[in-house]
């Protein structure tokens, strides 16, 4: 699967709002704000989850289990910049895949990073400052 970015602005519209919590939050509250975070989580296809999308970082595990096989890992940190390991020989062909995969594995951190980053923005945006 090819990954293709998606900026902040994307993930926000999408996100939208999300219900507020007004005055003391309770549990109906919160679960229909996580209900609602999770439904547009669903949204964004990633590489773990075609189905699921980023649902995995707002589910608790055993209730993501449900759904998928595999447990929800964050992706690794590929790292600042492509290096191959030394003294290490390659074709020209490997090469170009290991660093068309770097290139994908950077994009996809940096995608779930940018959909944490506006998923707090919305849960922001739902509490009211008091």
């Amino acid at each position: 699967m090819s990954i293709q970015a998606v900026s902040f602005d994307d993930f926000k519209s999408v996100i939208g709002k999300l219900p507020p919590i007004n005055g003391r939050p309770d549990v109906h509250s919160i679960r229909g704000v996580q209900m609602h975070a999770v439904m547009k989580a669903m949204k964004f296809q990633t590489t773990q989850s075609a189905l699921m999308g980023y649902a995995g970082l707002l589910l608790q595990p055993n209730i993501y289990r449900l759904s998928e096989p595999t447990p929800w890992q964050d992706t690794p940190d590929p790292g600042r910049n492509f290096e191959l390991p030394p003294n290490a020989f390659f074709t020209a062909n490997e090469i170009s895949n290991r660093k068309h995969r770097f290139e994908q594995d950077k994009l996809e951190r940096t995608n779930q990073e940018i959909f944490k980053r506006a998923m707090r923005d919305a849960i922001d945006e739902a509490i009211p400052d008091e």
